[in-house]
Protein backbone atom coordinates (compact mmCIF):
# COMPACT_ATOMS: atom_id res chain seq x y z
CA UNK A 1 0.00 0.00 0.00
CA UNK A 2 1.08 3.45 -0.76
CA UNK A 3 0.19 6.75 0.28
CA UNK A 4 -1.02 8.47 -2.58
CA UNK A 5 -0.45 11.96 -1.57
CA UNK A 6 3.79 11.75 -1.29
CA UNK A 7 4.12 8.08 -2.92
CA UNK A 8 5.56 6.88 1.06
CA UNK A 9 5.46 2.93 1.04
CA UNK A 10 2.51 2.18 3.98
CA UNK A 11 2.61 -1.56 4.14
CA UNK A 12 2.34 -4.65 2.33
CA UNK A 13 -0.60 -7.03 2.42
CA UNK A 14 0.54 -10.49 3.55
CA UNK A 15 -1.74 -13.56 3.42
CA UNK A 16 -2.60 -15.07 -0.67
CA UNK A 17 -0.37 -18.09 -1.59
CA UNK A 18 -0.65 -17.23 -5.29
CA UNK A 19 -1.70 -14.22 -7.55
CA UNK A 20 -3.94 -11.86 -6.57
CA UNK A 21 -6.75 -11.01 -9.59
CA UNK A 22 -8.74 -8.38 -8.12
CA UNK A 23 -8.30 -5.68 -5.85
CA UNK A 24 -11.37 -3.49 -4.01
CA UNK A 25 -12.33 -0.91 -1.66
CA UNK A 26 -15.56 -0.62 0.61
CA UNK A 27 -17.24 2.14 -0.13
CA UNK A 28 -16.62 3.74 2.99
CA UNK A 29 -12.73 3.44 2.46
CA UNK A 30 -12.07 1.40 5.55
CA UNK A 31 -11.42 -1.92 4.36
CA UNK A 32 -9.88 -3.68 1.12
CA UNK A 33 -11.12 -7.11 -0.36
CA UNK A 34 -8.52 -8.95 -2.35
CA UNK A 35 -9.23 -12.15 -4.63
CA UNK A 36 -6.72 -14.97 -5.21
CA UNK A 37 -6.16 -17.78 -7.36
CA UNK A 38 -5.10 -19.10 -3.82
CA UNK A 39 -9.31 -20.01 -3.78
CA UNK A 40 -9.85 -17.10 -1.34
CA UNK A 41 -10.68 -13.53 -0.92
CA UNK A 42 -9.52 -11.44 2.05
CA UNK A 43 -11.02 -8.42 3.96
CA UNK A 44 -8.51 -6.47 5.32
CA UNK A 45 -8.43 -3.18 7.67
CA UNK A 46 -7.04 -0.39 4.85
CA UNK A 47 -5.37 1.83 7.46
CA UNK A 48 -3.35 -0.91 8.95
CA UNK A 49 -2.98 -3.79 6.55
CA UNK A 50 -4.34 -5.70 8.88
CA UNK A 51 -5.89 -9.33 8.24
CA UNK A 52 -9.81 -8.91 8.96
CA UNK A 53 -11.37 -12.03 7.65
CA UNK A 54 -9.93 -14.74 5.22
CA UNK A 55 -12.77 -16.08 3.01
CA UNK A 56 -12.92 -20.08 1.57
CA UNK A 57 -15.65 -21.57 0.39
CA UNK A 58 -14.76 -21.75 -3.94
CA UNK A 59 -13.02 -24.82 -5.33
CA UNK A 60 -10.79 -23.05 -7.54
CA UNK A 61 -9.61 -19.69 -8.26
CA UNK A 62 -11.56 -16.25 -6.87
CA UNK A 63 -11.35 -13.99 -9.77
CA UNK A 64 -13.23 -10.95 -8.21
CA UNK A 65 -15.22 -9.49 -5.28
CA UNK A 66 -17.18 -6.17 -5.44
CA UNK A 67 -18.88 -4.88 -2.05
CA UNK A 68 -22.16 -3.92 -1.76
CA UNK A 69 -23.27 -0.06 -1.30
CA UNK A 70 -23.50 0.25 2.40
CA UNK A 71 -20.24 -1.94 2.69
CA UNK A 72 -21.76 -4.80 4.77
CA UNK A 73 -21.37 -7.83 2.46
CA UNK A 74 -19.37 -9.07 0.05
CA UNK A 75 -19.99 -11.12 -3.56
CA UNK A 76 -16.79 -13.21 -4.71
CA UNK A 77 -17.24 -14.50 -7.81
CA UNK A 78 -15.07 -18.30 -8.23
CA UNK A 79 -13.31 -20.04 -11.04
CA UNK A 80 -15.51 -22.98 -10.30
CA UNK A 81 -18.78 -20.65 -11.93
CA UNK A 82 -19.87 -19.70 -8.24
CA UNK A 83 -20.53 -16.75 -6.89
CA UNK A 84 -20.70 -16.71 -3.13
CA UNK A 85 -22.11 -13.71 -0.93
CA UNK A 86 -20.67 -12.98 2.32
CA UNK A 87 -22.03 -11.37 5.36
CA UNK A 88 -19.40 -8.92 7.25
CA UNK A 89 -21.69 -7.29 10.12
CA UNK A 90 -19.72 -8.05 13.21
Amino acid sequence: MWDAANGKFLFELIGHTDEIYDVEFSPDGRYLATASLDGTAIIWDASSGEMLFKLVGHNGGVGEVEFSLDGQSLASAGDDGTVKFWDLTP
